[in-house]
């Protein structure tokens, strides 16, 4: 629990969450703070005078049982009254309080006392309480008298009847009104409603601020307690049901009164109050949107809000405007602390609902047996209103994109790169099948072999040899067949690698059945072929070829060929229409039919290749690992219809395309989409020089920009880099000190809840901290989150990971486990349980945001060589309350000289 000092915010001072505001379908208006007139009418016994106002003899009589009856005392206003005393109540102890208006007195109605209604004990607040009831609103009266009754006939010590003029509400004439920039949304021109923050999913319900119902904020204590939001506790104020709209300001007024200046408290106790209209009342001062400790439910303030009801429920019911308002209300203050309404919470050690009754929490009536039949009602409108406040992830995209960027910084020069986030690789809708190509048991996609820039098809009928070239359209189609011939007859395997011999025009290969020898035949640029000539002898074992373009990248195009033991290898082509070096690549290869390679799926610069398992049905996609391995599948899809090759672009989108043929003879082509998650680093002309630590932190000021942060390695001096709208940084901002001792410092994007991404970092003394956004201020006050993690451990941020609602962090240990540490939703860290092992090896693990597009947050994990390897999160479960990881797979190298942000 944090507590801060609001004696005198302006807009230098503590940032809250940016908002707009709720719009009121009764609007009411700015009142000048009128200062309530508090008289306190100390009760020693029974008043003669008061006797004397009672109707009969016998009553009269009777008063002399009474431990005390004060005199009529004169009353103005809508009257706010109770009564008050010091040290401990006797047995018995019963106070009842009637009202005189024009000569004429009310009956006596019981004032209720309730010792769980209040600040929590040892709090600071506890310190000035004065033991009292609630208060009661009478209403307007001319006098006011209060009887006491005991069992033993003993007056609590110190007793005092509180009659409170809560004076006239006056509208303030407010030409311009300024929305509030601090974070216990005051401002220097108030405004009617409150401003709510836009980042919330759950719709903000109209709240008529403290300045609607005319707050003297003298009467507060300077500072506001900052605890934790797990559950909403429902009350009411016991008072008349019979109020008018206008009559509101003044009851709240008079209640603020009583709880400040009779009672002691900091403020008025409840957090909200709900008028019979379905209108909402700003109540206790901090920031609506914002864990404000109250003086509510006794033990449970810390933990807890409060909506209180103006009235009296245990003898009307509660109007449907009214539980409406208390729906939207919960729905939206408990999605920001990412707490569901139907839900069952831990406050404080205890469970309860998380929407409950005060009688839940204590022996009280409270809030009256009619509100609290309503509370499930309440609790389904809530569940159907509430949408969880998904912005507290961390931003990742530097163009305000869906894709997750990745931040890099290099060690040694601190030159800035983008890894920008791409999406999953895999393929597109297939285009329109084309009719009319049954019979082909060879189809090859080579280059440009007809001279009109577009890339092509070769196809063979196997019923009469004839192999024709398909000129390719640019668009997915392709022209009537040119060229004709039978030359290839003999060959049985076939491929179209490009231009192997440097000339400039592509060029085929084919393997003589009966020598096993590949030849290689010169294209000529129209179509045609010149006489093959010797590639590659021996031959025999081999059952696919592909084309592998450069897989090396040594300047050479390349093939690939599949064993009939399963070994495939790469045959390196030496640019003379050779290929005299064989590389083994991969092993275990003989369930697959199909092998195709020649083009870049993934975007990283590599070539890569596509397998198809005729058992499965299964098309496999394995990256390159820089042209020496390759990794586990990164795709598989389905590939009923017999995939045959793949092109590097037959619909001039720049990106390659798979050529299959159905078993009805339909030609299929299916654009790739070239990306694998992220891109490899691009370097940029920034440099951040002298930084030991770099990192996204989201909208840090909150312009919609993605910013970053970095720590200056001889100052300790952290910096802002503000976001802009080309996805880079503008200059440095800011300069805030005190980061020196910190380590593990990670960005957590909105941990708190109040609107703002947030910092978490490690102490000397271990303790784990949360620092809270201020915007352009830089930082608040820490608030503790664990005493410790284990030793050597590192935190690794990924937001909403067990899908509550709020915030959660991973802890990878020194043994390579993954711990989860649940965010409780206002800031705190739950106990940890084990989310997944094997992290030992990677020497940095970044939380990168839902790389994958499946909802789940995903992580990336470096390892030796600078090789990088998107490890995809699990959604947590009963059986797996960690949730966990798919297999790891490979995106990308050289990312070993940067810092991962």
């Amino acid at each position: 629990m944090t507590t801060q000092d609001t004696a005198d915010v302006s807009a230098s001072g503590p940032v809250a969450a940016n908002a707009t505001s709720g719009l009121s379908s009764s609007p009411v208006p700015v009142l000048v703070p009128v200062t309530p007139i508090v008289r306190s009418y100390p009760v020693t016994g029974v008043s003669p005078t008061g006797v004397a106002t009672l109707a009969t003899v016998t009553a009269q009589r009777a008063a002399s049982s009474y431990a005390a009856l004060s005199a009529p005392e004169p009353a103005h206003g809508v009257v706010v009254t109770g009564a008050t005393w010091t040290g401990r109540a006797p047995a018995g102890l019963a106070l009842d309080v009637r009202t005189r208006i024009f000569g004429t007195w009310s009956g006596w109605t019981s004032l209720p006392y309730d010792t769980d209604h209040g600040p929590s004990p040892r709090s600071a607040e506890a310190a000035h309480d004065r033991p009292g009831t609630d208060p009661f609103v009478a209403g307007h009266v001319d006098h006011v008298q209060l009887r006491v009754t005991s069992d033993s006939g003993v007056l609590p010590a110190g007793l005092a009847l509180a009659v409170i003029d809560p004076g006239a509400s006056q509208p303030v004439d407010v030409t311009s009104l300024k929305e509030s920039t601090t974070r216990s949304a005051a401002a220097a021109s108030p405004a009617a409603t409150v401003p709510l923050g836009p980042g919330t999913a759950t719709p903000p319900p109209a709240i008529n601020s403290r300045a609607a119902w005319g707050a003297d904020e003298r009467l507060r204590d300077c500072c506001v307690e900052y605890g934790e939001v797990h559950a909403g506790f429902v009350h009411h104020t016991v008072n008349a049901n019979d109020y008018t709209r206008a009559e509101v300001p003044a009851i709240l007024r008079g209640i603020y009164a009583y709880h400040t200046q009779s009672r002691g408290w900091r403020d008025i106790g409840y957090n909200f109050l709900i008028d019979r209209f379905g209108r909402i009342w700003e109540g206790r001062y901090g920031g609506v949107a914002l864990p404000v400790v109250g003086a509510h439910t006794l033990n449970y303030n810390e933990n807890s809000f409060a909506g209180s009801a103006i009235g009296n429920f245990d003898i009307v019911r509660p109007s449907a405007a009214m539980i409406d308002a208390y729906a939207r209300l919960f729905a939206w203050k408990l999605s920001l602390h990412g707490v569901r309404p139907h839900t069952r919470q831990k406050v404080a050690g205890t469970t309860f609902d998380a929407i409950s009754g005060h009688r839940d929490a204590a022996q009280t009536a409270c809030p009256g047996r009619y509100l609290y039949a309503q509370i499930p009602t309440i609790i389904t409108l809530a569940g159907d209103y509430q949408h969880l406040y998904v912005e507290r992830n961390l931003h990742r995209s530097f163009l305000r994109g869906l894709q997750p960027d990745v931040l890099l910084a290099s060690r040694q020069s601190g030159s800035v790169a983008f890894a920008r986030g791409t999406g999953s690789p895999g393929f597109e809708v297939p285009l329109p099948p084309l009719a009319g190509f049954s019979g082909r048991n060879q189809v090859t996609a080579v280059r440009d072999v007809t001279g009109d820039g577009a890339n092509d098809l070769m196809m063979r009928t196997a019923a009469t040899g004839r192999t024709v070239v398909y000129p390719g359209r640019r668009d997915g189609t392709f022209a009537s067949p040119v060229h004709a011939t039978t030359r290839w007859s003999g060959t049985d395997l076939f491929a179209g690698p490009g231009d192997v011999t440097g000339d400039g025009l592509a060029d085929v290969v084919a393997r003589r059945s009966a020598t096993a020898t590949l030849l290689m035949y010169p294209g000529r640029g129209d179509g045609t072929f010149g006489t093959g000539r010797a590639a590659v002898s021996g031959l025999a074992s081999v059952d696919e070829l592909s084309a592998a373009g450069d897989f090396d990248r040594d300047g050479d195009l390349d093939l690939l060929a599949l064993g009939v033991s399963g070994v495939l290898r790469v045959l390196r082509g030496d640019g003379t229409g050779h290929f005299p070096t064989s590389v083994r690549l991969a092993t275990g290869w003989s369930a697959y039919d199909v092998v195709m390679g020649g083009v870049d799926l993934t975007g990283d610069g590599w070539n890569d290749v596509a397998a198809r398992n005729p058992k499965t049905q299964t098309l496999h996609v394995f990256a390159s690992v820089n042209g020496e391995s390759l990794s586990a599948p990164i795709v598989s899809r389905s590939a009923a219809a017999r995939p045959r090759t793949l092109s590097r672009d037959i619909t001039s989108d720049r990106r390659p395309d798979l050529v299959s043929i159905d078993r009805q003879g339909k030609l299929i082509v299916t654009p790739a989409r070239r990306q694998n998650w992220v891109t490899a680093p691009t370097r940029t002309q920034l440099t951040w020089a002298g930084t030991d630590r770099v990192m996204v932190v989201g909208d840090w000021d909150g312009d919609h920009y993605v910013d970053a942060m970095a720590r200056e390695r001889t100052t300790g001096m952290m910096w802002l880099y503000r976001g802009t709208s080309t996805g880079g940084f503008g200059p440095r901002r800011g300069g805030w000190s005190g980061w020196t001792g910190r380590s593990l410092v990670t960005p957590v994007g909105d941990f708190d809840g109040d609107g703002h991404p947030d910092l978490m970092a490690k102490t000397r003394d271990g303790g784990i901290w949360l620092y809270p956004g201020r915007a352009r201020n830089g930082f608040g006050q820490p608030i503790a989150m664990r005493s410790a993690l284990p030793s050597g451990a590192s935190i690794v941020s990924v937001g909403l990971w067990n899908k509550d609602g709020a915030p959660d962090v991973l802890v990878r240990t020194s043994s390579g486990t993954m711990l989860l540490y649940p965010g409780n939703g206002p800031g705190g860290l739950d106990d940890p349980v084990v989310a997944g092992n094997g992290f030992a090896d990677y020497n940095a693990v970044l939380g990168a945001g839902d790389l994958t597009g499946d909802g789940q947050p995903d992580l990336l994990g470096r390892s030796r060589g600078g090789r990088v390897w998107l490890i995809a999160g699990a959604q947590t479960s009963a059986e797996q309350p960690g949730g966990g990881f798919a297999p790891r797979r490979y995106v990308g190298a050289n990312w070993g000289p940067y810092f991962l942000g």
